[in-house]
């Protein structure tokens, strides 16, 4: 069921056409109904007479509550933005403009309310206003319907007019990354703590498990409440009330966000694209605090302009923001800064990296790529995490809006334009910049044939021989050596480092130095030596060790730990034996099962898990996925 919101200047009639719509009040808080005014964000449902639901948000006018409103705008799906006849376009109408244009809301209908309150010619003006106003917006091509929601008149048009809306409106996105802002928090006797939201991202169903964020509470979903009736599961793109079974660290607010994903996380800091609106002309000064407006949660932030030190009005400009706690926010989120002294939208902002980016990654090219993104769609974000570092295939989503089919989808375009590379390394791959790729290989050739000019004997080379960019990760290291090792065949790559092989078509094991090296693992494991002491035992036969290990003759555990693949074979026998009895063993149960010190069961169950004999969770082992896949 899609979600409708009202906008506009205070005073304006939305909360009166939403009552007329729903038969429901907004107004929820004793001080509303003092006022006359909406304060917070108010709700209800409206069906079309062909039977079309949608839930209705109202949202505060006034400029006090700005926030409030913005705290509804992201979560709608379409709008209905009323304007006064007999009051015309107002400070804060130009406001909700900008807030609705900023959360890419798709669709909606212009209001034109109190029409009973103003003369013919005045209503027809602001009509052709409105046209000129609303031109450039996503407003642009939206029916301008006459109405008075007091008296009823121009009703049955509005609600045409709504139902074709909505029948336009595209499915919610399914990305498996269920989310839901807190807007209101509350406690109902004999039931507990219920909050109200706009599911977002994935499906839910009673009993779900939900992080609480900030924080790291773990909160259940008890019962589920979908526009006054009670349901067992909610697709995206809903309203809905959930009664949760919490814990002593976990009490949900109204700015928390409750998500259900397996990688929920906050961050410190964040990179965005900023459009500055004309009504603000301070402009965003770099250096200067403000106040970020995330989902429902309002924090503090310093904000830092890349290149001119102020973005005048107007125009639009790359951010880094540092905010004064961790939020969860992603890479596709869009949010809003406010002044910090005053109730005033200062800048819209489409996030374009949640976190940090290393010192080592920023430079102008980098600058200038963000700059370009004006709407950031999956291959975006995968040009830009790409540019930032390479990065691996299965995390690529994790910390964008993106679902992992969606960044999937977006590689295998991209690689087809060749605008990416992926590197395959044992079980992972790794998303390249296809010119930067070529750079950090032709870099790494470079590098290895000025070592072999300097020590033709060399027989290993180490990725700190490599003097590879700074901040790249083991894997992506690993992944370049030996997509490096494979454009020579006088090179082999294994366990980490690039070895010049010995003559092709020769049989290591036959050779007397590989005779006496394989002597020293026949005898019980405890003897066996590490890859330092073997270099010692046999300081002139380096490269028939180096030979060994990339032929799979002796294997190369965590810790420089040397073993012999048929004594592997036979340990992870025994592990497999222990684990088809327990669910779960220690380091201490597989030293026992092998009858080694822990010197060796810590390197080789960490071995197995790389293997994917085993998984750990914790201190413990589990069986591993080409166990459960038996």
């Amino acid at each position: 069921m899609p979600v409708v919101g009202t906008a506009g200047h205070v005073d304006h009639g939305k909360s009166t056409l939403l009552e007329k719509l729903t038969g429901k009040n907004p107004m929820h808080l004793p001080e509303e109904f003092d006022r006359g005014l909406t304060i917070e964000l108010g709700f209800g449902y409206w069906q079309s007479p062909s039977g079309i639901k949608c839930g209705i948000v109202d949202v505060p006018g006034h400029g006090h509550f700005i926030r409030n409103m913005a705290g509804g705008a992201f979560a709608l799906d379409a709008v209905i933005f009323v304007v006064a006849a007999d009051d015309g376009w107002k400070p804060q109408s130009e406001e909700h403009l900008f807030i609705c244009q900023n959360a890419r809301i798709p669709a909606g209908i212009v209001a034109l309310n109190k029409v009973d309150l103003a003369p013919r010619e005045r209503i027809n003006e602001l009509a052709d206003e409105l046209a000129i106003r609303l031109d450039g917006t996503f407003l642009e091509d939206a029916p301008i319907v006459k109405i008075s929601a007091l008296t009823g008149q121009g009703l049955g048009e509005l609600e045409i007019e709504l139902e074709a809306v909505l029948r336009k409106l595209p499915s919610p996105r399914e990305t498996g990354k269920c989310r839901i802002w807190i807007d209101r928090s509350f406690k109902i006797s004999g039931a507990g703590i219920v909050i109200t939201g706009t599911l977002k991202g994935g499906s839910l169903k009673t009993g779900d498990q939900l992080s609480l964020l900030p924080g790291r509470g773990i909160v259940r979903a008890r019962k589920l409440e979908m526009y006054g009736q009670q349901v067992d599961s909610a697709p995206p793109g809903t309203r809905l009330a959930i009664n949760l079974v919490t814990g002593p660290k976990a009490e949900p607010v109204r700015g928390q966000l409750l998500a259900k994903m397996a990688e929920p996380s906050c961050v410190s800091e964040v990179w965005a694209n900023a459009d500055v609106p004309m009504s603000w002309a301070s402009g965003i000064k770099s250096g200067g605090t403000y106040l970020a407006h995330i989902g429902t949660m309002s924090v503090g932030a310093r904000v830092y302009t890349i290149g001119p030190r102020v973005i005048e009005k107007g125009k639009k400009g790359l951010l880094r923001i540092v905010l004064e706690k961790p939020v969860p926010i992603e890479a596709g989120d869009r949010f809003l800064i406010f002044s910090s002294a005053k109730h005033t939208v200062v800048a819209g902002c489409i996030t374009l990296v949640a976190g940090s980016i290393p010192r080592s990654s920023r430079n102008e090219a980098l600058y200038s790529l963000m700059k370009g993104i004006e709407f950031h769609t999956a291959e975006s974000f995968v040009i830009l995490k790409a540019t930032i570092a390479p990065a691996s295939v299965d995390e690529l989503h994790i910390g964008s809006v993106f679902s992992d089919s969606e960044i999937r989808k977006a590689i295998a375009k991209l690689t087809e334009q060749g605008d990416i590379s992926v590197i395959s390394h044992g079980s992972e791959e790794i998303v390249f910049r296809s010119d930067l790729l070529e750079n950090l290989i032709k870099g790494i050739m470079s590098k290895i044939a000025a070592i072999q000019r300097e020590n033709k004997d060399v027989d290993a080379i180490t990725p700190s021989m490599l003097e590879m960019p700074k901040g790249l990760a083991n894997n992506v290291k690993n992944a370049l050596m030996a997509s490096a090792a494979e454009n020579d065949q006088e090179l082999a790559f294994k366990n980490g480092i690039i070895m010049p092989c010995i003559e092709r078509g020769s049989d290591v094991l036959s050779t007397a130095p590989a005779k006496r090296i394989m002597e020293e693992f026949t005898g019980g494991i405890g003897k066996y030596p590490n890859l330092k002491q073997l270099y010692d035992l046999f300081p002139k036969d380096k490269r028939t060790i180096s030979a060994l290990i990339t032929e799979g003759h002796l294997v190369r555990l965590p810790q420089d730990i040397l073993f012999p693949p048929n004594k592997l074979d036979k340990l992870s026998k025994r592990l497999k034996e222990l684990l088809s009895t327990k669910e779960s063993i220690s380091v201490s149960d597989a030293k026992n099962a092998w009858g080694v010190t822990r010197k060796h069961a810590i390197p080789l169950l960490e071995h197995f898990d790389k293997i994917g004999v085993t998984t750990r969770s914790g201190s413990e082992r589990r069986k591993g996925p080409k166990l459960r896949d038996r």
